[in-house]
């Protein structure tokens, strides 16, 4: 298995990023508040991306701490990120809500965690249990953090915030698997969103690739 660590970002087509200013600090929200549409602003932005056959497990995981290189690295020397996942404890309401949006886009629901069973590239000659990939159909698994507010000292959300605004920009992240009768591979993404200026609807306005496994 061959693990990249890399910190490149950039916008999804239509997107523009605001140079950076002074700005007041973002008035401060739950993400429980905020989730379904956040999670459905995500799930979007996957869809439209041409990802074929796409499925997500509506479960939030716990909120992201960010993307410092030296807690990844951490995390994969214990054994791996994908083995110590947890899903935030939520109320029903907030999963249904999720559910409901998946309902609403057209997306099938998925057991992300057994998806993550299924093994990377190996040498042919490696027996593995392949048991939790797809029989026949490929498609990619997909599963989404609760939001949280991006901080003041966030980068990415600094050239985000429009000039002189108090918008909050909040962070979902999501670990999208392809999956095929053999093997899998995995990308960790960061979604950037705000509320649009005359709808007031999320949208996703940057991606930063946090990392890939191969």
């Amino acid at each position: 298995m061959v693990i990249g660590v890399v910190f490149t970002f950039g916008s999804l087509p239509g997107c523009r990023a605001v140079s950076s200013a002074a700005h007041r600090a973002p008035v401060v929200q739950r993400p429980s508040a905020v989730d379904s549409g956040v999670f459905e602003s995500v799930v979007r932005a996957i869809a439209s991306a041409g990802i074929a056959r796409l499925r997500v497990d509506a479960r939030p995981l716990q909120p992201s701490r960010g993307s410092d290189p030296t807690q990844l690295a951490a995390e994969l020397a214990r054994g791996g990120i994908f083995d110590s996942l947890s899903f935030a404890n939520v109320p029903g309401a907030l999963l249904q809500k999720r559910k409901q949006v998946l309902r609403d886009i057209g997306v099938s629901e998925t057991d992300a965690l057994r998806n993550e069973a299924c093994p990377g590239a190996v040498p042919p000659e490696i027996p593995v249990d392949r048991s939790a990939c797809p029989r026949s159909e490929s498609f990619t698994s997909v599963i989404l953090s609760l939001p949280r507010q991006a901080s003041k000292n966030d980068s990415i959300a600094n050239m985000i915030r429009p000039l002189g605004a108090a918008g909050a920009v909040f962070v979902t992240r999501g670990i999208l698997r392809s999956l095929t009768p053999n093997m899998s591979t995995a990308v960790v993404n960061d979604y950037y969103t705000r509320r649009t200026k005359i709808h007031g609807d999320w949208t996703v306005v940057r991606v930063a690739l946090v990392f890939w496994v191969d």
